[in-house]
């Protein structure tokens, strides 16, 4: 049993207690005061022996030492509140960025889905021979949903942005459309009214947050009848705040964006046509499933690739071959970001490995000034042991504390870095400290502590003694043991701060160029808002043409923009069939270029040049196209594509357009991949469904924008404007991930590159520190002040020239990971490493020279004074 520290005071007064009864028995019994006093203490006996084994009984002895050296740690801790503040402040930052990093990867890659059965979860859909191009229609849904007897559920999905008007406010919300099972897969349960089930396409299920938002928190809601897209439906329930399934966007979109659903609603599943033809028309799907318990992932994949398979064979369609895909949802919603998550929570792993490298250089420096204070206590009794674990318990103190700021910090990383950039990782938003991560954290505190703690601990256990007490036991030139381990130190931080610095490069240069817009491309400029055509009054494509025509119309008249156009904004692809070319059934890929319905001003206002031809006209003849050079270099090789025509469906049935111009390649959407063949017609010419408008403005788009929006809502204030903002900004968006990790990993090597010259700083600044006598003499003798600085920055210069070498070795072999996350730079490009190598030389150099110079220019009096 463990007293409390109350029953320990009050053992004095017992034994005081005792002494004082037995003296007044031996007053009773005739002595003296004085022989009462003494006969009474010495019955009692070593008052201080007793106290011992009174302790012994309540006190474990492990807690006893335990505390001792908990207090002795904290008095250390203390006595040098600067040298302290230094270790805490480099540990937070090392322990912070760890944690932050972590937290991410363990909401990413760790933490379970929020579905019933996780581990259960399907991604399923298929793939031509272009693994990026995935895609489920309605056929192939029909038949997997019908044949596979592996899977509990099978859901397709579809969602869209919608206008729901109610109480005669109107407002823009993403609808989510899904087949039936939805709710049993996702694991929802109302919080208010009643799921729909089945194919009631007619109710309108809320999530918490609109609910709250737009409907005030109604309790009386459900049966209200609301219009979405001109249609009424009636809302059915309210979802819980805590649901939110992690669904996926489209494949198919050139836009990378979330699916933040609002609403939701049952789909209808139509049937698979009995005969598929060149005309037939499909819905394109998002599906996955659930596995029956006990089925293995492995079962299902070959289930469904053997009947996929055969059905490829006995009923082929027009779309041509593909193949099964069947993956664990978790891998799907991950795709990418795992590798770019690990090579992040590596970097910050090697900042760690620097910040314990540099707390490890500050207390081998303090280790000299402690060398007599260890040989008195050693002298004294405490064994080598003891010393150990004194030092581990003040290690231990500066981790605790670097531990508690590190939290905090990473607590302030994780809201910067889901504000920046909250679409830029699958999940990040979800991210939070967990218990978990809290775990971690002090995981990753007792370790620093054992790595920075150990060095310097077994250093100042080896103390000689006898020598150290000895008077004028300190010698003129410094310890070379501890500027040994001090400068390896050094060539380990300069090393790994390499290869931070290679890496971040190498991102910064990939970022670089694909922002660096051509002459003419000032998409900082260009103020785009997207409108999709819905309700009953446009199921007419005429009034939808009436309706963009418009917009038009009326943008290009506001005051304040210079040109507006509108786009459909590569929404689809086609197959490019010359004329006279038969239709390809394999290889359709190699044919495929992204299409966009554009009006005449839209090449130019976007800054594309005229290669030759012409323009679009504002009233353009019927089956007219142009094409992007890329495109002539791929399917007209040494032929002038000008008066060749191609395959036009969207006209009509063998019918064929005409090229009547090529305009110049421009990267206006898809800015991190290679310039793709493209193809443009006149908008006047297909369906529309919706359009982007674009406008280049005199002023601040940003600004301009709210004014713009609410003019051009007067044209029909049923339809509502959406995603407003600058051309940049969504380019900017479509690298959120690019841009995410360039953050990340120049913060971990800015970070390492402050920690290694203070790292090299402190080595040299000790050296000097030590060496002050002789210095003294070396200047009293007559040697020259830049001979003594040329000395000291080529003795520290030694070590940081080593941990570059070394650096640049570990970062060609360590810049190969990162090769998948680069865009037009190699992942051993020779100007960034030496880029790098320049930089922290520089850094490094100015780091040494500091404490060399101010070792110059002392005076030799003074420091042979000095001990």
């Amino acid at each position: 049993m463990i007293r409390r520290r109350p029953d320990l005071d009050d053992l004095d007064r017992e034994i005081r207690d005792h002494t004082e009864r037995e003296t007044e028995d031996n007053l009773a019994r005739g002595m003296s005061p004085d022989e009462a006093r003494a006969a009474a203490v010495r019955k009692f006996g070593n008052v201080t022996r007793v106290k011992e084994d009174v302790r012994g009984v309540w006190i474990p002895g492990w807690l006893d030492r335990l505390r001792q050296d908990a207090r002795d740690a904290a008095r250390q801790v203390r006595r040098s509140p600067a040298f302290s503040l230094a270790i805490v402040v480099t540990l937070t930052l090392g322990i912070g960025l760890t944690t932050a990093i972590y937290s991410v990867v363990n909401t990413v890659l760790l933490k379970p889905l929020t579905y019933p059965h996780p581990d259960r979860m399907l991604w399923l859909t298929t793939q031509g021979k272009d693994p990026a191009h995935q895609v489920m229609n309605s056929i192939d849904f029909a038949n997997w949903h019908s044949q596979a007897t592996t899977l509990r559920h099978m859901i397709a999905y579809d969602y869209s942005d919608s206008t729901l008007v109610a109480d005669g406010e109107a407002a823009r919300i993403r609808i989510v459309s899904a087949s039936d099972g939805f709710w049993q897969v996702t694991g929802a349960q109302p919080f208010l009214g009643a799921l729909p089930e089945g194919q009631d396409t007619q109710v309108l299920v809320l999530t918490h947050r609109v609910f709250r938002d737009q409907f005030h928190a109604d309790p009386n809601l459900i049966g209200r009848a609301v219009s979405v897209d001109g249609r009424q439906l009636t809302i059915g329930a309210v979802l819980p705040e805590d649901f939110e399934p992690q669904l996926i966007e489209h494949d198919w979109s050139m836009v990378r964006e979330r699916v933040d659903a609002a609403a939701y609603r049952m789909m209808t599943l139509q049937p698979p046509p009995k005969v598929i033809g060149p005309t037939t028309q499909v819905r394109l799907y998002q599906a996955f499933g659930e596995l029956k318990e006990g089925v293995s992932i492995e079962q299902a994949r070959a289930e469904i690739e053997a009947f996929h398979a055969r059905e490829q064979r006995e009923h082929p369609t027009g779309f041509g071959t593909s193949t099964a895909v069947v993956v664990p949802m978790r891998d799907r919603i991950v795709g990418p970001s795992r590798r770019a998550l690990g090579v992040l929570l590596a970097a910050a792993l090697v900042v760690l490995l620097i910040t314990c490298a540099n707390v490890a250089n500050l207390l081998l420096s303090r280790a000299s000034e402690r060398r007599k204070e260890i040989a008195l206590r050693m002298s004294v009794g405490s064994g080598p042991l003891r010393v150990v674990r004194q030092l581990l318990a003040e290690s231990m103190g500066y981790a605790v504390l670097g531990g508690i700021g590190g939290v905090l910090l990473a607590r302030w990383l994780v809201d910067v870095i889901v504000g920046l950039n909250a679409t830029a990782v699958p999940r990040l938003t979800e991210t939070t400290l967990d218990v978990g991560v809290m775990a971690v954290a002090a995981a990753i505190s007792i370790g620093t502590a054992l790595l920075f703690g150990v060095g310097p601990a077994i250093a100042l256990c080896s103390t000689n003694v006898q020598e150290t007490l000895k008077d004028g036991g300190r010698s003129v030139s410094a310890s070379r043991r501890v500027l040994a381990s001090g400068r390896a130190m050094v060539t380990l931080q300069v090393a790994l701060t390499i290869v931070l610095l290679a890496g971040a490069g190498l991102m910064f240069k990939s970022v670089w160029q694909m922002t660096t817009y051509p002459q003419g491309f000032a998409p900082g400029k260009v103020l785009t808002m997207r409108i999709d055509f819905r309700g009953p009054q446009y199921r007419e494509q005429q009034a939808r043409h009436d309706l963009a025509a418009s917009i038009l119309a009326k943008a290009q008249g506001l005051p304040g923009i210079r040109d507006a156009a509108i786009s459909t904004g590569r929404d689809s692809t086609m197959l490019v069939i010359r004329e006279g070319d038969p239709i390809p059934q394999e290889d359709r890929e190699s044919h495929a270029a992204p299409v966009s319905s554009i009006s005449a001003g839209f090449p130019r206002l976007i800054g594309m040049s005229l290669a030759s031809g012409r323009w679009f006209e504002e009233v353009e003849p019927s089956g007219s196209v142009l094409i992007n050079q890329a495109l002539a270099r791929r399917d007209y090789s040494g032929v002038d594509p000008l008066g060749q025509r191609i395959r036009a469906p969207w006209i009509g049935p063998d019918r064929y357009a005409t090229i009547v111009g090529v305009v110049s390649d421009l990267k206006y959407a898809e800015i991190d991949a290679d310039t793709k063949p493209e193809v443009f017609f006149h908008h006047t010419d297909v369906s529309l469904f919706g359009v982007t408008l674009l406008m280049r403005v005199d002023g601040d788009p940003v600004a301009m924008a709210p004014g713009i929006r609410k003019q051009l809502s007067t044209i029909d204030p049923t339809q509502s404007f959406y995603d407003v903002q600058t051309m940049e900004a969504a380019l900017a968006e479509s690298i959120a991930p690019r841009r995410f990790n360039l953050l990340l990993l120049g913060t971990f090597a800015l970070v390492a590159m402050v920690l290694a010259a203070l790292g090299v700083y402190g080595v040299v600044a000790y050296s000097v520190a030590e060496r002050t006598q002789e210095i003294g003499i070396r200047l009293a003798l007559g040697a020259e002040r830049a001979r003594v600085v040329r000395m000291i920055v080529s003795q520290g210069m030694k070590s940081v020239l080593a941990g570059i070498a070394g650096g640049l070795v570990a970062a060609y072999a360590a810049t190969r990971l990162i090769a998948g996350l680069l865009y037009g730079v190699g992942s051993h490009d020779a100007p960034t490493f030496a880029l790098a190598t320049l930089l922290l030389g520089v850094i490094a150099f100015i780091a040494c020279a500091a404490p060399a110079m101010r070792a110059a220019f002392v005076d030799p009096v003074v420091a042979l004074r000095a001990e």
